[in-house]
C-alpha cells in the first residue's frame, strides 16, 4: 500500500484523482452500493445514468470521485460531481439521480457514515479554532442539513489513505478511525 503523507500531497496532486479512481474501481467491481472491510465505509458504482429514486440520507460524508449526481430536497437541487463531496448532518428523505456514468467512466462514490456525537466531540475539541458556520451554503434560507463542496488536495489525500487501508486489512482496526477523523476534520474546517 502506498501511503501519502499530508506534506507530500502537493507533489502527487496531479495523479491523486487517478489513484482514487483506481482504488475505488478495484474495491467496487460491480454496479451497486457495496460494503467494505471498514464498517463505516461503502462504495457506490454505477455504469449508467439513472432516473430519480427515493432515499433517506443518514449523517454521512459522500465523496464523488467520478461522474455526477443530482439530489433533490424539497425545492432545492444540489449537483455534485467528480472530486466533490456532500455532507449530510441529519437523516433526510430525498430524491437522487446519477447524471453521468458510462462503463468506461463509471460513477464512483464513497459513503462514510458519521456519528453526530463524534462530530460534536471534534467541534468541542477544536473550540475557537472551529470556523464559524457559513451563510453561503446551498440552502441559506433554511437549515437543510446538506452542503456540497469541492475536495481539495488534503481531503483527497485523506480519502485515499482511508481507501488504501482496504489493501491492508490488518491496519483497519487501528488506522481507519484516524483516517475517518481526518475526513471529518477536513469537512469541518472546509466549506
Amino acid at each position: 500500500m502506498t501511503v501519502i503523507a499530508p506534506e507530500q500531497i502537493a507533489h502527487f496532486s496531479d495523479s491523486l484523482p487517478q489513484q482514487l479512481s483506481k482504488v475505488a474501481r478495484r474495491w467496487a467491481p460491480l454496479e451497486a452500493l457495496q460494503d467494505t472491510a471498514i464498517a463505516e465505509v461503502q462504495l457506490i458504482r454505477a455504469d449508467t445514468a439513472t432516473s430519480f429514486h427515493c432515499a433517506v440520507y443518514e449523517p454521512c460524508l459522500c465523496f464523488v470521485i467520478q461522474g455526477s449526481k443530482t439530489v433533490q430536497l424539497g425545492d432545492k437541487e444540489i449537483v455534485y460531481s467528480g472530486l466533490s463531496y456532500m455532507a449530510s448532518a441529519v437523516h433526510l428523505p430525498m430524491l437522487g439521480r446519477i447524471d453521468h456514468a458510462t462503463p468506461e467512466q463509471p460513477y464512483l462514490a464513497v459513503k462514510v457514515s458519521v456519528d453526530p456525537q463524534e462530530v460534536a466531540g471534534l467541534i468541542l475539541e477544536l473550540g475557537d479554532k472551529a470556523p464559524p458556520a457559513g451563510t453561503d451554503s446551498i440552502c441559506p434560507e433554511m437549515d437543510c442539513g446538506l452542503i456540497s463542496a469541492p475536495m481539495d488536495d488534503r481531503m483527497q489525500g485523506a480519502l485515499y489513505r482511508l481507501l488504501g487501508l482496504l489493501d491492508s486489512p490488518e491496519d483497519i482496526p487501528v488506522l481507519s478511525p484516524i483516517a475517518r477523523r481526518e475526513l471529518i476534520y477536513r469537512a469541518l474546517m472546509g466549506k
